[in-house]
C-alpha cells in the first residue's frame, strides 16, 4: 500500500531581538523578506515566514541589514535571531492569537477586524488590522500620540498626520471631532494601507492622502500637526510645521526617546514652539507644544 500522505509545510518563526529604536527598521525588513505577518514583543519583534522563504537568505540578508545599522551608528542587537517552525495549517490561529483588542483610554480603542467590539462601543473605536505599515496601537508612541490627540482635537480642527503609517492617528483625529485631516507618507504602501483602513472606519471621505514629502501640500495650513517618527527627521521638520500651522495652532509629536527629551524641548523652543506636556511610557515620549506668536500667553493658550 503506498503512501499518500502529504509532506508536512511548515512556516517559520523568527523572533529578532531589538531595542525599541530599531524596531520599526526590523519591521521593515521582515516585510522586504517576504514576512506575513509581525508580532511586537517585549523583547523585540516576532515575524511568521511562509515556507517559500528559504532560512538560509533570511540569515545571510539580517546580517548585511545589522552590518548597515553599524555604519550608521546604531547598536545592533547582540543576540542572533531564534528560530521555530510550525504547521501550515496553524497559521492563521498562531498569528491572530497574538492579538488582542487594546484600551487607550475609556474614549479610545484599538482593535484588529477578527475581534468583537467592546462593549458599551466606545466613541473612538478604531479597527486596524497588522499589516506592511507601521503603528497599530502596541507601541508606547502610538498610545501617547493618541492620549494627546483625545485632549488636543477640537470640533472644526483641520489636522495634518505626517508619517501616517497605518493611517491610525489620521482615523483617531476625525473620530475624535477634527473636521478632515490630510495623512502624509513618502511610503506608497502606507499610504495605500491607511486608505483602505480609513474605509473600513468609515471616515475615508474626511481623510485626504498624499505619497511624497510636506512640499507636496504647498500651500495648505492647519490647526493641528502629529506626527509620529524618530527625532533625526523631526527635527529638520519643525521649521516647515511653524509655517503651516494657523496661529494658536498646537504640534503632537512623539517617536521620541526619554534621552532626547532636553535636547528635543531646545529644538522646539529654537522652532517657536512652546511645550505644554510631556507624556512619558517606557522609553519613550511624546510631546504637546502650541505655537509661539507675538501675542502668545502659554497660561491662556492650555
Amino acid at each position: 500500500m503506498s503512501d499518500t500522505s502529504q509532506p508536512v509545510v511548515l512556516w517559520s518563526r523568527w523572533l529578532f531581538y531589538s531595542p525599541d529604536e530599531l524596531r520599526e527598521a526590523i519591521s521593515r525588513f521582515c516585510f522586504d523578506q517576504g514576512a506575513s505577518g509581525l508580532i511586537e514583543k517585549p523583547e523585540g519583534i516576532e515575524a511568521y515566514f511562509p515556507p517559500s522563504q528559504s532560512i538560509e537568505e533570511i540569515q545571510s540578508a539580517y546580517a548585511v541589514f545589522l552590518s548597515l545599522l553599524a555604519d550608521r551608528g546604531f547598536t545592533v542587537p547582540a543576540r542572533s535571531p531564534e528560530t521555530s517552525f510550525f504547521a501550515d495549517q496553524d497559521w492563521n490561529s498562531t498569528w491572530k492569537a497574538g492579538w488582542k483588542t487594546l484600551r487607550v483610554s475609556d474614549r479610545i480603542w484599538i482593535r484588529p477586524s477578527w475581534l468583537p467590539a467592546p462593549e458599551p462601543e466606545p466613541a473612538c473605536l478604531l479597527e486596524i488590522d497588522p499589516e506592511m505599515a507601521f503603528g497599530t496601537g502596541t507601541h508606547a508612541s502610538t498610545r501617547l500620540t493618541l492620549l494627546f490627540l483625545e485632549t488636543a482635537i477640537s470640533g472644526g480642527d483641520r489636522v495634518l498626520d505626517v508619517g501616517t503609517g497605518t493611517g491610525i492617528l489620521a482615523i483617531a483625529a476625525v473620530k475624535l471631532g477634527a473636521k478632515n485631516c490630510v495623512a502624509l507618507d513618502n511610503d506608497p504602501i502606507a499610504v495605500e494601507t491607511a486608505r483602505r483602513n480609513a474605509i473600513k472606519n468609515g471616515v475615508a471621505d474626511r481623510i485626504e492622502f498624499y505619497t511624497g514629502t510636506l512640499d507636496a501640500l504647498n500651500p495648505l495650513r492647519f490647526d493641528r500637526i502629529v506626527a509620529n517618527i524618530q527625532r533625526s527627521i523631526l527635527v529638520p521638520l519643525l521649521p516647515d510645521f511653524f509655517d503651516r500651522l494657523s496661529p494658536d495652532g498646537h504640534v503632537i509629536l512623539s517617536g521620541l526617546l526619554l534621552a532626547e527629551e532636553i535636547e528635543f524641548c531646545t529644538h522646539l523652543h529654537q522652532a517657536g514652539f512652546h511645550p505644554l506636556t510631556v507624556l512619558r511610557e517606557e522609553e519613550w515620549i511624546a510631546v504637546h507644544a502650541i505655537k509661539q506668536t507675538a501675542d502668545f500667553n502659554p497660561d491662556h493658550d492650555r
